[in-house]
């Protein structure tokens, strides 16, 4: 399989690609093939990677991720509902600060202790699923666990359209609060506008200490001198939800409103609940953009921008942008034109000059892509439906050879996603 380990310490140049084996998976764990996972760009600058002699680990980067269920251990519980094929959004929780070496989710497969994850919400596409975890949990804990949010009381969220922030707002008008948040560009104004926010200040223009007071509740991902102006605008017995890191809590040291940093933790019954609000409406997730695997490196720089509407994914390796839009044809050199249609095998003895083309689209324009020259020359035969379905969701022809010649564990070949979501 494919996989991203970052080699710290550095950023993105420390980055890099390599094939590995398929981990194996204990007893009470599951086997997951990746879809998507969430990129924090905070992660590439852990200094907690250091082990004691001085050396670092390396480890796969993805603490969020959604995919497949490929295989299942015999411990995991019925009760979980987990089963091979069921789609799921995965949190490896990594414990604070010494468990951040577990693999992650930037990869083909990843496994996980069975109580890292819960069945996806219905109404979200296996992609958007990736972004949930992380940020929803730590919004709901933030707010409702630590700072103990109740209807009427007012809630001033930094950067309120961030990947995290943007839950909290969601999370806070859900339960009758009152919201404020700031922001600086006419988008993330009318994002805000567009859940509700009741207030929207620019950060560019304002002083917030200057015109705020008695605020319950500051839910701070941004940090900084932000913090600082944001803690005196709380009530005496206010709280300021610092989500930076830990640094946040000398200000405990000074006079004022009580400072609470926190790790978030994965909670499968929180996790599922939110799920639940997915699919009535009443909380939606904010993606702002979607990489491609070979891409990691510009979506990190994106996120390091820190201007990112929602949150940004990177599709695992398996889910590359071709899409199926016509035909599966098979195109000889010396004759030319369309021998088979979507509707016929790619048949087992093709004279050596034959050459499977599939046609696609990639941007803007379709065009003809060889498909497997050398198999068919060799008379191998690839089934129709197999190789179409896994184009139709991404697949390069590449990353199709690689899947028929080494099928997800227990899965289906010709099992399509939506064929999995009528059964979810």
């Amino acid at each position: 399989m494919q996989a991203i380990r970052h080699h710290p310490p550095g950023g993105t140049e420390k980055l890099k690609f390599g094939r590995e084996d398929i981990p194996d998976i204990k007893d009470d764990e599951v086997l997951v093939k990746v879809h998507a996972a969430s990129v924090i760009w905070m992660e590439l600058y852990w200094d907690i990677y250091k082990k004691e002699d001085g050396t670092y680990k390396a480890p796969i980067l993805g603490e969020d991720y959604s995919g497949t269920i490929a295989k299942v251990g015999p411990k995991v519980p019925p009760h979980s509902g987990l089963t091979i094929g069921s789609e799921v959004m995965v949190f490896m929780s990594k414990a604070f600060p010494t468990d951040r070496s577990i693999d992650g989710g930037m990869a083909g497969y990843a496994k996980a202790h069975f109580s890292k994850m819960v069945r996806s919400p219905r109404s979200l596409s296996l992609t958007d699923a990736a972004s949930v975890p992380l940020s929803a949990l730590t919004a709901w804990q933030g707010l409702f666990d630590h700072a103990k949010l109740a209807a009427g009381q007012t809630v001033l969220i930094p950067g309120a359209a961030g990947p995290t922030a943007i839950w909290a707002v969601q999370l806070a008008k859900m339960v009758g609060a009152r919201v404020i948040g700031t922001a600086s560009s006419k988008q993330s104004f009318e994002l805000l506008e567009s859940f509700g926010v009741d207030k929207v200040l620019n950060y560019k223009e304002v002083e917030l200490d200057s015109i705020l007071e008695n605020v319950d509740v500051v839910f701070d991902t941004v940090g900084g001198d932000t913090a600082k102006k944001a803690r005196k605008v709380l009530k005496k017995d206010g709280v300021l939800l610092y989500l930076v890191d830990p640094s946040g809590l000398h200000l405990n040291k000074e006079p004022g409103p009580r400072v609470d940093f926190f790790i978030v933790d994965m909670n499968a019954e929180q996790l599922g609940k939110i799920g639940s609000l997915i699919d009535q409406g009443k909380l939606r997730p904010v993606v702002d953009s979607v990489f491609e695997f070979n891409d990691v490196v510009k979506a990190f720089k994106k996120g390091e921008t820190g201007h990112a509407h929602g949150k940004i994914l990177l599709r695992g390796p398996h889910q590359c942008p071709l899409r199926l839009i016509a035909q599966f044809t098979l195109m000889t050199a010396t004759l030319g034109g369309l021998h088979h249609t979507l509707n016929t095998d790619c048949p087992n003895s093709t004279p050596s000059s034959g050459v499977c083309h599939i046609n696609v689209t990639r941007g803007s324009g379709d065009e003809s892509i060889p498909y497997g020259a050398s198999q068919v020359a060799s008379g191998s035969a690839y089934r129709r439906d197999s190789v179409a379905a896994h184009l139709a969701r991404g697949c390069t022809t590449t990353e199709v050879d690689e899947y028929m010649s080494n099928p997800p564990i227990n899965q289906n070949v010709n099992d399509t996603p939506e064929k999995r979501r009528s059964h979810h």
